[in-house]
Formats: structure tokens, C-alpha cells, sequence
């Protein structure tokens, strides 16, 4: 949508040079170009494959702050005896 080919087009639609204004039923023919099914496919699974790695990760934050909190304890001697 930031390509010269998409602006010209959609320049040529307007209407106002005040307020310049687009119609949807302007917008709806422009072919918006996108890469073939295949490397669509490719992307996605790679974007899953990151969702998934993200998920992992934030999975483990409840067990660090809980890691971080017992070792905080422990060093201030917050509810529990300080060990020595």
C-alpha cells in the first residue's frame, strides 16, 4: 500500500482537494499483490513456530519471578529465617 503504483491509483480516485477522500467501492478493485500460496504457507508455520516459542517463554515467568522472590526472601529474611 506504500508502493507508487498503489498511491497513483488511488490518487487518481480523488475526488476534494480539501478534504481528499476514497470510496471503499474505489479502494475494492486494486489488486493487492502477495506472494504465492506456498511462501504464504512458509510464513505462516514460521510465524506459528514463533507464537509457539513465545508461549514456551512466557510460560517460564511465573517460575523465575517465583525463583527471584524465594532468593529475595532469603537475602532480606522476609517471612523466613536468613540462612548464613
Amino acid at each position: 500500500m506504500l508502493s507508487p503504483q498503489f498511491n497513483e491509483q488511488v490518487l487518481s480516485f480523488v475526488r476534494d482537494a480539501q478534504l481528499p477522500r476514497v470510496s471503499c467501492d474505489d479502494l475494492a478493485p486494486i489488486e493487492i499483490p502477495r506472494p504465492p500460496l506456498e511462501e504464504q504457507r512458509r510464513l505462516v508455520a514460521e510465524l506459528d513456530a514463533e507464537a509457539a516459542q513465545m508461549e514456551a517463554v512466557r510460560s517460564l515467568i511465573p517460575r523465575f519471578e517465583a525463583k527471584i522472590q524465594r532468593v529475595l526472601d532469603r537475602v532480606w529474611g522476609n517471612g523466613t529465617e536468613a540462612t548464613e
